[in-house]
């Protein structure tokens, strides 16, 4: 949850200042005139985190399903997700993402061969999937209020855009091109409260097999400031993520999976048959790079190569050992969870009893006034 000692690319810089101030068509809001904007503001303070989500955020930051509707031809082959809980992504840390706002591409902007290469089935986990039918998500938002309302926001945003960036970094090694997207913007991401907006650009430092992912704090800023000259920022942002960088992302990830080898392509070939039988199986997951083979490049005609069984045993293994650390993850998860559950079980007789043992205390000292009452008022009587 910081930047790195050298930062995004210089050039990542430019994008975030374009991403900023390019012209975007907004829909007209009367609520966010500036004669109406500070009673907007004061409407939302203190409110419930629900009551924020359905009337400021989707002023800050628009759907872009319904965009599509509104500008038929500016926002294609995107799909998003409102509170969906990531459930075809694999475990970071601790649980899976479930942002108040997910963009990402459908299924339907891949081709077949290319979801092939990724080794994406319907209803399986995968690094490359976020909720069923999204790939690549590339922008999150986060909405929180009340106390420290923004610094748990920013955590879910982290968490979400480390698993979105971890895939793209994937497909990238395998292709032999990961020093391609070496500081580079992968993804963005807006936390906000009913007043405070926060934007967010997320890039991976890689260093040989090390990757680490950073974000970069792009803007920070008061909605509803005193001459609402930041009502449409972050619609802005958002519109021109839409429009200007998710196509550009798109195609530099089909430009990579290109280069992965078919699975279903003949061995030393990497042109995929003509009619290759569908995949079906979740544990088909090859993402296998294609590599030259100088002893194979001249080779005889001669029957259709079965793929190589070492390959297939290689790429089997390396999916049950992802398979036993996503499990002895959550085990762990569970097992801290349990016992966070038996301290503050613990903790609670603890309670009980000092609340037990005060009372019984209070009921001996009441009991000892008492008689000492009836004794005065024996003593009174007698006298």
């Amino acid at each position: 949850m910081r930047e790195s000692a050298n930062g995004p690319l210089p050039e990542e810089h430019e994008l975030y200042e374009a991403l900023l101030t390019e012209k975007a068509t907004l829909p007209d809001d009367a609520l966010l005139e500036p004669q109406r904007l500070s009673k907007l503001r004061s409407l939302l303070r203190n409110r419930s985190e629900l009551r924020v989500c359905i009337d400021l955020h989707p002023r800050l930051v628009p759907s872009a399903e319904i965009l599509a509707v509104l500008h038929p031809g500016q926002f294609e082959n995107l799909v998003e997700g409102h509170n969906d809980r990531w459930l075809d992504a694999i475990l970071f840390y601790k649980k899976l993402p479930q942002p108040d706002r997910t963009l990402a591409y459908p299924l339907s902007a891949f081709t077949e061969t290319e979801r092939r290469k990724l080794g994406v089935v319907p209803g399986c986990a995968s690094l490359f999937t976020a909720c069923p039918g999204m790939l690549f998500p590339f922008f999150t938002a986060e909405v929180k209020c009340g106390k420290e309302a923004l610094q748990i926001a920013d955590c879910a945003n982290t968490n979400s855009m480390t698993i979105a960036l971890r895939a793209v970094v994937k497909v990238y090694r395998q292709a032999n091109m990961v020093t391609a997207i070496r500081r580079k913007t992968l993804g963005f991401s807006i936390s906000h409260d009913d007043g405070t907006v926060r934007i967010y650009g997320h890039y991976p430092e890689i260093d040989g097999d090390k990757t680490t992912y950073y974000r970069w704090a792009i803007r920070d800023f008061s909605y509803a400031d005193d001459n609402a000259r930041e009502r449409e920022t972050s619609s802005r942002f958002f519109w021109n993520v839409c429009t200007r960088f998710a196509p550009d992302h798109l195609r530099r990830l089909k430009e990579a999976i290109s280069h992965l080898r078919d699975p279903l392509a003949p061995s030393g070939n990497s042109r995929t048959p003509s009619n290759p039988p569908p995949a079906s199986e979740c544990n088909a997951t090859p993402l296998t790079p294609v590599t030259s083979n100088s002893d194979t490049a001249f080779a005889k005609p001669g029957p259709r190569q079965r793929p190589n069984s070492a390959t297939v045993v290689q790429q089997l293994e390396q999916q049950r050992k992802e398979i036993l650390a996503q499990f002895g993850q959550q085990q762990k998860v569970s097992e801290q969870q349990q016992k966070e559950a038996r301290e503050r079980e613990d903790k609670l007789l603890a309670q009980l009893e000092q609340h037990q043992q005060k009372a019984s205390e209070q009921h001996a000292q009441l009991m000892k006034v008492l008689a000492s009452k009836m004794s005065s008022d024996q003593a009174s009587g007698k006298s």
